[in-house]
């Protein structure tokens, strides 16, 4: 499904990007330089405006965001089909000419060109820095491990329905796995954050689990 979406995107993008190109005359694009900076220059002091005042406030009330989220969210607003699909729907009228048309549609060419070649590098090495990817890897790593755990204890708990293991050889590989568990957790290199997060999804998981009885054993000495 996920493919699906990222192809329609892909497709809307283009055929967006197709319109405005053919509706904008080079003349005019090179003529208005200056207005697509001026633009540009607009758009980004917009986004700024919301990007960084507005979740300060809310910073006081909820869940902090760090900086370096909204620095990201500063750099993804990357301007594109949806300004130029408007563009596209305007049409000549009392107010509007041929002319304006042609100056607006450049304006937009210009700006979405600009955000594309400067904001999306500028993004890329942004969160290249400041976000490692060996914590995103560690993040999967420790995620697909523990969906092959997850998976392991169905696998238990069918073979323990069909009566193939005993309730003590079921107990005992639950423990096992969590151990197994903890100590992936403790090595691996991830955020605290989302230590807690599988923690607490191992914690649900393992909980409805009953735990090992202790033995006690009894040393039997022979009397003489």
């Amino acid at each position: 499904m996920t493919t699906f979406w990222a192809i329609g995107a892909f497709l809307g993008n283009t055929v967006a990007f197709l319109i405005i190109g053919f509706q904008t005359n080079i003349i005019t694009l090179s003529q208005s330089i200056l207005l697509i900076i001026a633009a540009f220059a607009a758009v980004t002091v917009a986004r700024a405006a919301t990007v960084y005042p507005i979740p300060a406030v809310f910073n006081k009330f909820g869940d902090k965001i760090s900086m370096v989220w909204r620095n990201v969210a500063m750099l993804g607003g990357v301007k594109g089909a949806l300004s130029i699909a408007l563009a596209a729907t305007i049409t000549t009228s009392a107010v509007i000419s041929l002319s304006d048309i042609q100056t607006i549609n450049a304006m937009v060419l210009g700006v979405a060109f600009i955000s594309i070649m400067l904001q999306v590098p500028l993004l890329f090495r942004y969160v290249k820095k400041r976000m490692p990817q060996t914590n995103a890897v560690s993040d999967i790593l420790i995620e697909e491990q523990f969906e092959l755990m997850a998976s392991h204890i169905e696998q238990l708990r069918k073979l323990k329905s069909e009566g193939k293991i005993s309730n003590e050889e079921f107990t005992q590989s639950i423990e096992e796995n969590k151990k197994k568990l903890d100590d992936l957790i403790a090595k691996s290199p991830v955020t605290i954050e989302t230590k807690k997060i599988i923690r607490a999804r191992a914690s649900a998981l393992y909980s409805s689990f009953p735990k090992i009885p202790k033995r006690k054993t009894k040393d039997k000495t022979s009397k003489q």
